[in-house]
C-alpha cells in the first residue's frame, strides 16, 4: 500500500474515531442534562411531599379545632338555654309550653350541632384523601412528565 493511501485511512480512520468520541461526548452531555432534570424533578416531589404532610398535620389540628369549639359552644348553648326554660318550668301557666318548646330547642340545636360535626368530618376525611391522592401521584415514577426531545437518551 503506497504512503498516500496508508495516510488517507489513517486519516479516514482518525476522522472516524474522533466522530465517535464527539457523539459519546454529546451523548453524555444529553444524559448529565436529563440526569440534573430528574434531580430537580424529585427534589421538587419531595418538597412536594413535605408540604402535603405539613398540610395533612394542619388540617388535623384544624379539624380538632373544630370540633372542640363545637363541643364548646354546645355546651355553653345548653347551659345558657336551660335558663330560661327552667324559669317558664317553674310557672304554672307557662309549664307546659315550656317543656314542649325545651324539647324542640334541644332536639333542634342537637341536629345542628351533629350536623357541623359530620360535615366536619366529611370535609376532613376528603381533604386526606386528596392530600393521599397527591402524596401517592407524587411518588410515582409514571407520575413525571414525559421526556422532551432534549431529554431522550442517545439516538
Amino acid at each position: 500500500m503506497s504512503v498516500v493511501a496508508s495516510t488517507a485511512v489513517l486519516l479516514s480512520l482518525a476522522g472516524l474515531g474522533g466522530l465517535a468520541v464527539w457523539r459519546l461526548d454529546r451523548r453524555c452531555r444529553q444524559w448529565a442534562r436529563r440526569a440534573r432534570r430528574l434531580a430537580v424533578r424529585a427534589g421538587d416531589a419531595e418538597l412536594r411531599v413535605e408540604q402535603q404532610q405539613r398540610l395533612a398535620e394542619m388540617q388535623r389540628r384544624a379539624e380538632h379545632a373544630v370540633e372542640q369549639t363545637n363541643a364548646a359552644v354546645r355546651a355553653i348553648h345548653k347551659g345558657i338555654a336551660r335558663i330560661p326554660f327552667g324559669l317558664l318550668s317553674r310557672i304554672q301557666a307557662t309549664r307546659k309550653s315550656a317543656r314542649v318548646a325545651q324539647t324542640v330547642h334541644d332536639s333542634t340545636s342537637e341536629v345542628v350541632y351533629e350536623s357541623i360535626s359530620a360535615v366536619n368530618r366529611l370535609v376532613g376525611t376528603q381533604i386526606r384523601r386528596g392530600l393521599r391522592q397527591d402524596n401517592e401521584t407524587a411518588l410515582e415514577p409514571g407520575s413525571l412528565p414525559p421526556p422532551t426531545s432534549t431529554d431522550r437518551g442517545p439516538d
